[in-house]
């Protein structure tokens, strides 16, 4: 199954951005909890970085955190502000400067423009702190180009060095009060957008719950064959079979992630014709 780590950004003493009475963190972690159990319901493995109103470490110390769980996608989850103006409104989405595939962040920008103004998917380098808008192409579901740069975001910057990408979902400004209140006037559409998006992503069957709050409906979730023999592989592993996440450094040169042939052998059954190799190879969930 897909392993989706899901962060609620700030917590604790960091209230985050504040408008109209709402702070920033308790939103964050209401969407955040109804997002992790809704994907539950529908097959997925959620590790919930925030579970609860506390504070985790900062953003760097976060994006390490998903670095060393080594899941296949990360989310973190978020309001905007533009300083206390009010100026702005809309969703954003920020991605990874190499992020090359787009399989969540288009239906996702989709769902949200259906909701309310979208303003932009955009990355953003740290050493020149330049906005890159990035352009989908649809057809393909893969960014029209890429960047050989330093990511500004620390939650961004240290997950990619895990070989993780980690999105930052800014779902609206928390300072413009019309912003705020088509939010909360349709917080378990936002929810829905977000789940939605992440099961078209790894193609997993998505139907709507009943409510969020509670992670929806019962879901019978239909794998194929070769989903589920993935689903049952361990993210990383030493010599004797056991699990060392922080000692992996996953190989991510394309679509595919390596691993070494000690899984041939736990599982020959499986894949009989890898038995006899050094180092194997298998289509990588991560998007």
């Amino acid at each position: 199954m897909p392993h989706i780590v899901v962060d609620a950004g700030h917590g604790g003493h960091d209230s985050g951005a504040q408008g109209f009475g709402h702070k920033e963190k308790d939103i964050n972690l209401r969407v955040a909890q109804k997002v992790s159990a809704r994907l539950r319901k529908l097959g997925f493995q959620v590790t919930e970085l925030r579970p609860d109103d506390t504070f985790v470490g900062s953003a760097s110390e976060r994006g390490r955190k998903v670095a060393e769980i080594q899941p296949d996608f990360a989310i973190s989850i978020h309001a905007n502000s533009s300083g206390g103006t009010g100026k702005f409104a809309g969703a954003e989405i920020i991605v990874p400067l190499a992020k090359s595939v787009a399989r969540f962040e288009y239906p996702l920008r989709e769902k949200f423009a259906e909701l309310n103004n979208f303003r932009m998917i955009f990355s953003k380098e740290s050493k020149t702190q330049n906005l890159r808008e990035r352009e989908i192409n649809p057809e393909t579901l893969r960014f029209t180009r890429t960047y050989d740069a330093i990511d500004y975001y620390g939650i961004i910057r240290e997950a990619r060095k895990g070989g993780v990408n980690l999105d930052i979902i800014e779902m609206f400004y928390i300072d413009n009060e019309g912003d705020l209140y088509t939010f909360l006037n349709q917080e378990d559409e936002y929810v829905e957008a977000i789940v939605y998006a992440l099961c078209q992503a790894f193609d997993m069957k998505y139907s709507r719950g009943r409510n969020a709050s509670d992670g929806g409906e019962s879901i019978d979730i239909k794998q194929s064959q070769h989903e589920a023999q993935r689903s049952s592989f361990p993210y990383s592993h030493g010599n004797n079979g056991v699990t060392h996440l922080q000692s992996y450094q996953p190989l991510m040169s394309s679509s595919y992630g390596y691993r070494t042939s000690s899984y041939a052998s736990v599982y020959p059954s499986i894949y009989p014709a890898l038995v006899q190799s050094t180092v194997h190879r298998y289509p990588s969930r991560r998007i």
